[in-house]
Order: structure tokens, then sequence, then C-alpha cells
């Protein structure tokens, strides 16, 4: 199955202290996960803000990056923009990374996401529904 986590969710997984659960679905051998630089700076950027920083450890950010990196296959998509109507322009990077590598799922927390459903082959899912559909294969 071809995976894309939203900012969001790579957030809260690491704010939760979720990293155990985070660990089971990227070492799945059933699941590949997909990135971006886009996707990992905006990563860096939330968890590095003033308001989240008193809370998180740099060091540990950075190598929860690394992690990122290294069990998410990075795809290039510079240049390329999906066609699709979408309430927050700021997402586009993630339905053209969905499109580019016909995902099955983009995970994500955001409304303005969730409200499209279903983009071409790829289905817009809560972090709740994935967990059910991972655990119940």
């Amino acid at each position: 199955m071809k995976v894309i986590f939203d900012c969001n969710i790579w957030v809260s997984l690491f704010i939760t202290k979720q990293l155990p659960l985070l660990r089971q679905f990227l070492t799945s051998s059933e699941i590949q996960f997909f990135t971006t630089q886009e996707l990992e700076n905006e990563i860096r950027t939330v968890l590095l803000r003033k308001k989240i920083r008193k809370y998180v450890d740099v060091r540990a950010v950075e190598i929860f990056i690394y992690q990122i990196s290294r069990y998410c296959e990075k795809i290039e998509i510079d240049g390329k923009c999906a066609d699709v109507n979408i309430r927050d322009p700021k997402d586009i990077y993630l339905v053209t990374l969905s499109e580019e590598t016909k995902a099955d799922y983009l995970v994500s927390g955001d409304k303005d996401l969730l409200v499209i459903g279903e983009y071409k082959v790829t289905k817009f899912i809560t972090l709740s529904e994935f967990k059910a559909i991972f655990f119940n294969k």
C-alpha cells in the first residue's frame, strides 16, 4: 500500500510520543511511504516553532526528520501541480505528490484535504481510519 502522511500527522505522532506506533508503520513491509523536500521542510518548521520548541529537543527533531527521509521515498514534484480544486492552495503539493506516486492513501487531520475525499486513485483519510486499515489487514 502506498501512503503519504500530511505534516500534521508526522507532528502529532512526534509530539504525542507515539514513535513506537510510527516505527511500526514505517517498518511494515506492506507500506511504502512517500515524502518530498517540501513536506520535510514543513515538518521541521512546525516542530521548531517557538511555541512547540519548548516541548521538543532540536536534536530530536533533526533525528526525526532523518528517520522520515530514511524510511520514505523522496519524490521530486518541482513545477508539477495537480489539477484539483482545493480550499488551501498551500496543500496542493500533497495532492500533487499523491498523483505522482499513485498513493492509495493521503493521511491527514486537515479538513481542507479530508473534504476532497478522493483524488484519482488516492483516498484522503484520517489517522484513525488509517490505523483501522493497518491493524485490520
